[in-house]
């Protein structure tokens, strides 16, 4: 299966925690030196998503 294809098949089941909005999304754009630094910077931003909401989740279970 090709990467676009994974990827239409998940979008639709994001939980709102690693959400992206449009004001971000013409951020990383407008802030990025061509489309390869778009991609890479879209990909750092899901990353740090990730952790955050991670981290979240440790701190809850640790309290």
């Amino acid at each position: 299966m090709h990467v676009i294809e994974k990827i239409k098949l998940i979008e639709n089941r994001i939980d709102d925690y690693y959400d992206i909005s449009v004001k971000q999304m013409k951020e990383i754009c407008s802030d990025s030196d061509g489309v390869y630094d778009i991609c890479s910077n879209a990909f750092t931003f899901g990353y740090m998503q990730g952790v955050r909401v991670t981290e979240k989740k440790v701190r809850e279970k640790t309290g």
